[in-house]
């Protein structure tokens, strides 16, 4: 099964024709151009589906344009995954980074009036680290399917609590998106257990 991502993320190099570069460019410029237009689908669908519910964070059915725009971005977002997923895993590369500011400073030095201690620091570093580790694989290889819907769980586990701007790597919305990128990991290894031993 091929994606769009197949056709947009081509080598992009200084190598090669001045044609075959304009080609590449304007493949990466699709990909971006996608990427964006599904992340505008995609917040404007929890507003109106998840981050509008009287009670925080449930679902509002009855929503029809919401979840078109959810359907759409889903579209889009799994369809292009192969381009994007390093961008948030370069996200949780910055945010490991900072949790280990915060914990050789003793407090959270971007947002001084918001508190953050450290063994909350640790647990996001310890979130972030694991989180990187589970897509490090998916840098030598093409995304399968499984890996796509990880990733896009992944995604919509930080996109779910986005409107308070509050994430803790205890809640269970940030651990099913790492567990579903733990669930891709082990499907991975037993496929590749499996050819080995065949």
């Amino acid at each position: 099964m091929r994606f769009i991502d197949s056709y947009l993320s081509s080598n992009v190099g200084t190598r090669g024709t001045a044609k075959e570069q304009a080609k590449s460019g304007l493949r990466l410029g699709i990909g971006l151009g996608l990427f964006l237009i599904a992340g505008m689908l995609l917040s404007s669908g929890m507003g109106r589906v998840v981050w509008s519910a009287s009670s925080p964070h449930y679902v509002v059915w009855p929503e029809p344009i919401g979840w078109l725009e959810l359907t759409l971005a889903t579209a889009i977002l799994l369809s292009t995954a192969g381009g994007w997923w390093m961008l948030l895993a370069g996200c949780m590369v910055l945010g490991s980074v900072k949790c280990v500011i915060v914990l050789l400073g003793g407090g959270d030095v971007f947002a001084s009036q918001a508190t953050l201690t450290r063994l909350e620091a640790v647990e996001l570093l310890v979130f972030a680290v694991a989180s990187v580790v589970l897509m490090l694989r998916l840098w030598k290889k093409p995304l399968t399917i499984i890996d796509r819907v990880a990733v896009m769980l992944y995604l919509y586990s930080f996109m779910w609590h986005a409107d308070r701007v509050e994430f803790s790597a205890a809640g269970p919305g940030l651990a099913l998106g790492l567990f579903a990128l733990l669930v891709a990991w082990c499907v991975h290894w037993w496929r590749a257990d499996k050819k080995d031993s065949a």
